[in-house]
């Protein structure tokens, strides 16, 4: 899935200021269509807005997306850990 591949991507790469390494993560909300939730482009936009929404509720260096969409945890990450079950894993 591309948002787990945007997530790892930012998480393996190293950014620097001032001569210190600055960790940096993202969280992604992803919606897609066909879906039986989503008539519309206002719609697609509502379940990605939920889906970011879900996932920084989360915590960190997540992503969230509605049922079979759903990307793995994060694996070796203690952040992404939130031990809360997400809408999308119910």
């Amino acid at each position: 899935m591309i948002g787990e591949r945007l997530r790892r991507a930012s998480e393996s790469r190293q950014f620097a200021h001032d001569g210190k390494l600055i960790p940096v993560t993202i969280s992604v909300g992803l919606a897609g269509m066909p879906d039986a939730g989503i008539k519309d482009a206002s719609a697609l936009v509502a379940a990605a807005d939920a889906a970011l929404y879900r996932s920084k509720q989360g915590g960190r260096n997540r992503v969230r997306a509605p049922g079979a969409m759903q990307a793995p945890e994060p694996e070796g990450d203690e952040t992404a850990a939130d031990g809360a079950p997400d809408e999308a894993d119910a």
